[in-house]
């Protein structure tokens, strides 16, 4: 976690490329069927991983690896296919996106496998996740915000629920199943781990626990409804 993602110099990535993925960035996230994974819900994301990457002490280096990871790893959607192939196709154009801007290649990795991480959670056994090494914290930091609607409050956490179905239902799933099925999986296994959350917070007792109760109602309505 030394230096940042972009260490071959000061002056960034080159302009071209800037303006080319930053197009591509903008045209993903106002997409029509965007309705959860927004240009609003990015900027939020990113303000969360602001704060945890203080609050946890991230070096620079793994403070952009969180950074680049939030950005594109919903790059590309796929509401009718399994997560692991939105998140494999995300990685592509990440690499992609770090071969044109001349991006280290073990910074490279680890974006990648923050990527991946985030589609591969539902039928993972808690503790698959990697406790320690040096992906450890990146990947606490970058999996809480991503996960951070989890804490909202009851309703905050309810709208963001229905921009999830309404976002699965764009492509194929009219009747909700697909999207019941994965998502009863996803909140099976949070409920499932220690901790929902890894990383210090301003309030962590108090979002944990709005957490358990928001994924414990859902899973109970879900399970009803199936």
């Amino acid at each position: 976690g030394g230096g940042g993602v972009n260490d071959g110099g000061a002056g960034g990535f080159p302009e071209s490329v800037q303006h080319r993925w930053w197009g591509r960035l903008r045209d993903a996230y106002c997409a029509a069927g965007r309705h959860h994974h927004t240009m609003d819900r990015l900027r939020g994301t990113l303000a969360c991983a602001e704060e945890l990457s203080k609050r946890n002490g991230l070096g620079l280096g793994h403070r952009d690896a969180v950074f680049f990871a939030i950005l594109f790893h919903r790059l590309v959607s796929k509401p009718s296919a399994p997560p692991v192939e939105s998140a494999r196709a995300s990685v592509e154009a990440w690499r992609s996106f770090a071969s044109e801007a001349g991006i280290h290649a073990p910074s490279v990795e680890l974006v990648a496998q923050l990527i991946e991480q985030s589609a591969a959670l539902p039928g993972l056994p808690a503790q698959a996740l990697p406790a320690d090494g040096p992906a450890a914290a990146p990947l606490a930091v970058f999996l809480d915000c991503v996960w951070s609607t989890l804490g909202e409050s009851e309703a905050r956490y309810a709208r963001s629920v229905a921009e999830l179905r309404l976002e699965s239902s764009y492509e194929h799933d009219e009747t909700g199943a697909t999207f019941a099925q994965g998502r009863m999986a996803l909140l099976e296994e949070m409920l499932r781990r220690d901790a929902i959350f890894r990383c210090k917070a301003t309030d962590e007792a108090e979002l944990e626990a709005r957490a358990r109760k928001n994924v414990d109602a859902e899973l109970k309505r879900l399970t009803q409804r199936a």
